[in-house]
């Protein structure tokens, strides 16, 4: 559909930091509740037009369209921002951390859905490598 508008678009991959500590410390419950509290903060960081699915445990997919390449740090700082706000909210008992990754679909340039998935995945997966080293 993206490519016979010529509208671009982004999918970004998303995954839950640190869902078995959560459930480990704090019970599933706790765990179940950090899912939603990362769906809410996608939800919230894009516009209704846009589509937000969770794939299942603790990874989520974003598909926002109208959205090129340059605009991808913006959605994501959106992102981060809603999950540093619920952060902030007193009497959190572990912090929402998410690691996100994206591609861009370029109508000139067009890739399928699949490739542009597995794209973001993978990004996604170097910025979850990237946190991980870093709290060590």
């Amino acid at each position: 559909m993206a490519a016979r508008s010529a509208e671009p678009y982004l999918i970004l991959a998303v995954d839950l930091d640190g869902l078995k500590p959560i459930n480990d410390r704090h019970g599933h419950e706790a765990g179940d509740a950090a899912i939603k509290r990362a769906g809410d903060c996608l939800r919230a960081s894009v516009r209704d037009a846009d589509i937000v699915a969770r794939m299942g445990g603790d990874e989520f997919t974003a598909l926002v369209t109208g959205a090129r390449a340059h605009d991808a740090h913006e959605v994501v700082g959106r992102i981060q921002g809603a999950v540093a706000r619920v952060n902030q909210e007193p009497g959190r008992p572990h912090s929402l951390g998410l690691s996100i990754g994206w591609a861009a679909f370029d109508p000139e340039r067009p890739r399928t859905l699949s490739e542009l998935a597995s794209e973001a995945d993978q990004a996604m997966y170097r910025q979850k490598q990237e946190r991980k080293v870093a709290r060590e």
